[in-house]
């Protein structure tokens, strides 16, 4: 764990101790400060460790529901004992603040795929230690939890509004967006209007004293039940990181007469000395991020004081919030829509000015619910017209860590630009931003991947510099659209060749979101692919190949030999693609899902078949991979790829038997298996 610790976090520790050797030489007192409050939040921090790292036989206690999210199929809970936390899924509706007593196994959460949002780090930093899967759960009994007060809302909310209007409510005013479809939302880039933040409070603050002073309250009491309202808000909203930032900026600024750059530094070290997992925490670094870059922008405003010159600032002001938090929502959603530094601003106005109002006051006063669900669906049907304009949608897809560093030295130069050669700035930053996005041109090694999908058949094969990208079979089609995600993450602009073995939905899924994003140069089927799955697929390919047994194809990196089929078997699996892919002296045979009849007709028409790797037929099924075809062929190394969300059991024992160990290669034993061109040799990377 330290030692995954030290590789990936290194760079972040060297811009520290820089940051620390800057201030030494700056001023003395402040780096003493710095220095104490790191060492306090890393005393802390190794503390939680510590207890997060114990081990606790979950069948001797009781634990309480402290949170629960409503899935498709499964509803999500978050229970606590003590310091310890767990999550677990269930059909069974349990309430918040139920005592249970739960046995079950305890399950690792692990990369699958790459560049594939790491589970068990986000739950880590939420300081929940692992996933129950439930056995046995009994109810012992329900006492008083604080986030009640979330449910209780949202149960109002539920039963008596309906409509698209009910979700934009809750989504507003508490912070529940478990039923509002952001997908339109996120492609026009005002998710972070729709995330509780600062706004909605000091929109609170400024409703509050309006009141307060119409009714003559004096200025005292008027913070007194300010103070006590905004805690309200805060027990309502579930302790969110955005809402505790400005309470206690808030608090802190009745206390004490200080900059509003010095408030939320006291706030920020406050917050990391409490719960030192929260700086890891997304929410977190977007909300002080945020926070601190308005501070500095308000002291050195551009334009000042007329009216045009304040929408500019809005403008510039939305801009530039955009072009900070870039990195870290590409690597969230890998499309960005250029049409969003347009319409921010408009949709700030519209949603900070007009909606987020109206909805507090739609809380208040139920009555007016009708009027507030018709206004709700005019701002939907506008987000979603706006967002069919894709033409503006570039794909850049998450980067490293190096890159992402350059972007924000670039970006602080940008700004420093405004008193400069701004056209200078610019200029780098656009060159830094376009390698973001030709990122693909920069593989250094040519690299064979077998990816482990949450059900079916997927490799993906990336030549040196990406002049040559292979994508055979897309697994089975998910909500969130792995497969292309995957690509759009390895910078893959244009597949080469798309070669789908064969039509069931775990080999072709994936495809059909693929091609309405990136190019299909050449897409290669069976011969006797007949099923209308493919035609979506062949309108988008620039050509198609329909090949059998005898075919070839010959490009400068790779060459591919068809073994398979050599008639129409009247049988979806038995018509697969089987080929012998040579590329660059790495020799793979693809089997699709053929059965034991087929395999013993390829070993009978092509004798002495010498391959480095064997791609396992049917996901490691009992009806392929018959003994006698495992002997006849020469391999290296046999690679399963079975899906860690099939529901058939592969791969069978019985097959993975065959295989002698040290020719094994099972995604369900180590997920995505990576073959690495070094030095003119490939090499394993698992």
């Amino acid at each position: 764990m330290l030692v995954a610790l030290s590789l990936k976090y290194i760079f972040f520790i060297f811009v520290l101790i820089l940051f620390l050797l800057v201030l030494l030489l700056k001023n003395k007192k402040i780096f003493i400060c710095s220095f104490v409050v790191i060492l306090l939040f890393g005393l802390h921090y190794c503390l939680k460790e510590i207890v997060y790292n114990q081990s606790l036989n979950i069948s001797n206690y009781n634990f309480k529901i402290i949170d629960k999210k409503i899935g498709n199929t499964y509803i999500n809970y978050v229970i606590k004992n003590g310091l310890h936390k767990y999550q677990f899924s269930s059909k069974e509706k349990y309430e918040i603040g139920d005592i249970i007593r739960i046995e079950g196994v305890i399950e690792k959460q692990v990369i699958h795929y790459p560049n594939a949002f790491d589970y068990q780090e986000f739950l880590h930093y939420q300081n929940i230690k692992g996933i129950i899967i439930p056995e046995k759960i009994t109810t012992i009994d329900n006492k008083f939890c604080l986030s009640k007060l979330n449910y209780y809302i949202q149960d109002l909310i539920i039963n008596n509004m309906s409509g698209i209007g009910k979700d934009y409510l809750m989504t507003l005013t508490i912070g529940v967006d478990d039923t509002l479809d952001t997908d339109n939302i996120s492609k026009i880039g005002i998710s972070h209007l729709f995330v509780i933040s600062g706004l909605h409070v000091a929109m609170i603050i400024m409703f509050l004293e309006f009141i307060m002073k119409k009714l003559k309250v004096k200025p005292l009491y008027q913070k007194i039940i300010i103070v006590i309202i905004l805690g309200g808000y805060v027990l309502i909203v579930n302790f969110l990181i955005s809402v505790i930032r400005v309470y206690l900026n808030y608090l802190l600024k009745l206390m004490f007469k200080l900059k509003q750059l010095d408030l939320i530094s006291i706030n920020f070290m406050i917050v990391v000395l409490i719960n030192p997992y929260i700086i890891f925490q997304l929410s977190f670094i977007l909300s002080y991020l945020i926070a601190f870059f308005m501070c500095i922008y308000q002291e050195k405003q551009i334009l000042k004081n007329k009216f045009l010159n304040k929408i500019l600032n809005l403008y510039i002001l939305t801009f530039l919030i955009q072009l900070l938090v870039f990195p870290f929502v590409v690597s969230i959603n890998p499309d960005f829509n250029i049409i969003s530094i347009l319409v921010n601003p408009l949709f700030i106005f519209i949603v900070s000015y007009i909606f987020l109002p109206f909805s507090f006051l739609t809380l208040i006063i139920p009555i007016i619910y009708p009027l507030y669900s018709l206004f709700a669906s005019i701002f939907d049907y506008l987000v979603e017209n706006i967002a069919k304009i894709d033409v503006l949608t570039i794909c850049l897809g998450n980067t490293n860590v190096y890159l992402k560093s350059l972007y924000y030295v670039c970006f602080y130069f940008l700004l420093k630009g405004y008193y400069l050669n701004i056209l200078r700035y610019y200029m780098v930053f656009i060159i830094i931003v376009v390698c973001w996005y030709f990122k693909g041109v920069f593989v250094l090694n040519d690299q064979v991947y077998f990816l482990d999908l949450p059900e079916g058949d997927a490799s993906l094969i990336i030549s040196k510099n990406s002049t040559q990208v292979i994508l055979i079979d897309t697994g089975e089609v998910t909500n969130n659209n792995i497969m292309t995600k995957i690509l759009k993450d390895f910078g893959i602009k244009k597949i080469n060749y798309l070669i789908i073995t064969h039509g069931d939905s775990d080999h072709i899924g994936g495809a059909y979101d693929i091609c309405r994003s990136i190019k299909i140069e050449n897409l290669i089927l069976n011969k006797y692919d007949v099923l209308e799955k493919s035609y979506p697929l062949r309108k988008k390919a620039k050509n198609i190949l329909l090949l059998e047994s005898g075919n070839i194809i010959k490009e400068q990196d790779f060459y591919l030999k068809v073994l398979s089929p050599v008639k129409n078997y009247q049988n979806i699996n038995d018509n697969s693609l089987a080929f012998i892919l040579n590329f660059k002296n790495l020799r793979i045979l693809y089997t699709g899902d053929i059965s034991e009849k087929v395999e013993l007709e390829i070993i009978n028409d092509y004798k002495e078949i010498d391959v480095d790797i064997l791609k396992i037929a049917h996901h490691g099924s009992t009806t392929s991979s018959s003994i006698k075809f495992l002997e006849s062929i020469k391999y290296r190394y046999a690679v399963i790829m079975s899906g860690y969300y099939n529901t058939f059991g592969f791969p069978k024992d019985e097959v993975v038997n065959r295989i002698p160990n040290k020719k094994r290669l099972l995604t369900k034993d180590l997920t995505t298996i990576c073959f690495i061109k070094q030095k003119n040799r490939w090499v394993l990377k698992n």
